[in-house]
């Protein structure tokens, strides 16, 4: 799972920022155990990334340009969570140009390419990430809408731990939004070996 902070699973507690140790990629991988299914889910979130970033690359964060990150990396499926950061720093650029190179470039390596839609923020431009969110259904990608889904807890600002960063609670939540989704893919892939 690629993404941004939180994919990586970035969460505000006691006043200190770390990683939840119920951060939806290691969620994930216990579901996945349980269900007896054999796969490996690899957290590739690096926070404050945005999806040009994951394009062109970013070294310094030991990630290479999507192109090479793709030709080396052994997955049959990858799934990107992008779009927050693409806000904050990117407001007037559209994303769905970049989810489509994104795609391409994943799909000319043999994988599934999977958009998981950022989370639900609690401030005043969390329309513009839905907006986001909107653009990676409307390229006709495969979407996991983590938005929507969040967006229908009751009380889910509660569950930010700084309005952005989701709490352990939502972070499990997160995997369960997801998991139906990429077992199903999972499954699919298994069938044709």
């Amino acid at each position: 799972m690629y993404g941004d902070s939180t994919t990586w699973g970035k969460t505000l507690l006691h006043g200190a920022y770390s990683q939840s140790p119920t951060n939806e990629p290691g969620e994930l991988q216990r579901m996945f155990d349980e269900a007896g299914e054999h796969v490996v889910v690899k957290n590739r979130g690096v926070s404050g990334l945005s999806c040009l970033d994951f394009l062109q690359g970013r070294p310094f964060h030991g990630l290479d340009a999507w192109d090479v990150e793709m030709k080396r990396s052994n997955a049959d499926i990858v799934v990107m969570n992008v779009g927050i950061n693409d806000v904050l720093l990117r407001p007037g650029a559209g994303i769905s140009d970049c989810y489509a190179r994104l795609s391409a470039i994943a799909k000319a390596n043999g994988k599934i390419f999977v958009i998981e839609t950022p989370n639900p923020v609690a401030y005043f431009w969390n329309a513009r990430v839905g907006r986001v969110a909107a653009q990676g259904r409307d390229a006709g990608l495969v979407v996991i809408d983590q938005w929507t889904a969040i967006q229908k807890i009751p009380n889910w600002r509660s569950m930010l731990s700084d309005g952005v960063h989701p709490d352990a609670a939502l972070y499990q939540r997160k995997a369960a939004i997801s998991f139906p989704t990429l077992d199903g893919i999972v499954k699919s892939v298994t069938k044709t070996r």
